[in-house]
């Protein structure tokens, strides 16, 4: 499965292309660990990818947005968010990987859970740092694929 950026990216003020971008390889990766039948693969540019990632403008209460399948969109907000990639982001700042993470699994298909330490809790309070999967995102993940192996992930597959 492919991601990448439309090619006429907006990002971030005041971040670095590559750090917007690692955050988000690494978003990926750590869903490509708990599921190792996901294989993703960064496009660019990601016109054409499975998940197409955009910055754009989100109206409240929403700092992003992540399509469910097959639509294949991951929408982030910046209009009024400010993003961090800092490991330790300062409290009026979000951080860009706990985010993602959070929308990716929704363009794989998960829905929100009711765990506040889960990546697929609804909301994400600023400076607060969800970069890892709990156990409760890994069996949802593992068994939503399990359950349907032939499930439509984005547009092309």
């Amino acid at each position: 499965m492919t991601y990448g950026f439309y090619s006429t990216p907006k990002c971030c003020q005041g971040m670095e292309r590559q750090d917007v971008a690692f955050a988000i390889i690494d978003a990926f990766t750590e869903w490509e660990n708990a599921v190792p039948k996901l294989n993703f693969q960064w496009l660019y540019p990601g016109d054409d990818a499975d998940i197409r990632i955009r910055f754009t403008s989100l109206s409240p209460p929403y700092y992003g947005f992540g399509y469910y399948p097959p639509d294949g969109r991951l929408l982030l907000d910046i209009s009024r968010t400010l993003w961090s990639t800092s490991s330790n982001p300062v409290p009026y700042k979000l951080d860009l990987q706990s985010e993602s993470m959070h929308e990716i699994g929704h363009t794989l298909g998960l829905e929100h859970t009711n765990d506040p330490a889960s990546v697929m809790y609804p909301t994400l309070s600023s400076s607060t740092i969800k970069r890892e999967l709990t156990q409760l995102d890994i069996n949802n993940i593992r068994a939503l694929y399990r359950s349907k192996p032939h499930h439509e992930l984005a547009n092309s597959i």
